[in-house]
């Protein structure tokens, strides 16, 4: 058995390095790499369940599905399952830093403000114009001079 073993993940390995596949199989196949026995995901949560719950929606009928929006939303979450920036154990690092930077998650802080006695109004805005100083450091478009 650990002869089969051995030839199974070399040709792997090899197919992997050499053989061309596409963009869906790519997605699809780190999706099952994330899901394999000797993957531990730490995420204080136990999400072996989730994970497996995705594992069976995309490779149903035995085989890795080629549906495009059923990878992408299996990729998302379980993305969203495994990236931690949660300091401790089960922190995802650089990596979760970088996939958030990559796709623009900004996080959202509540700030706390203390309750007054009397509603704050914002200030109404002036219908004054700008100063002429500052009007000088726009360039006005240029026309073309008549012929």
């Amino acid at each position: 058995m650990a002869i089969i073993g051995d030839l199974r993940t070399d040709a792997l390995a090899k197919a992997l390095s050499e053989n061309t596949f596409d963009d869906i199989t790519l997605i699809g196949m780190l999706l099952l790499a994330l899901n394999a026995n000797n993957v531990d995901i730490k995420t204080g949560d136990y999400i072996r369940n989730k994970r497996q719950r995705l594992f069976q929606r995309i490779t149903e009928g035995g085989h890795l599905t080629q549906d495009l929006d059923l990878l992408r939303d299996s990729a998302r979450e379980l993305l969203a399952l495994v990236f931690s920036c949660r300091p401790g154990y089960n922190s995802s690092g650089l990596a979760a830093r970088f996939a958030g930077d990559a796709i623009a998650a900004t996080p959202t802080f509540r700030t706390w403000q203390p309750r007054s006695s009397s509603p704050v109004s914002p200030k109404p805005r002036s219908n004054v114009p700008p100063p002429a100083s500052a009007l000088s450091q726009v360039s006005a478009p240029k026309t073309p001079a008549p012929r």
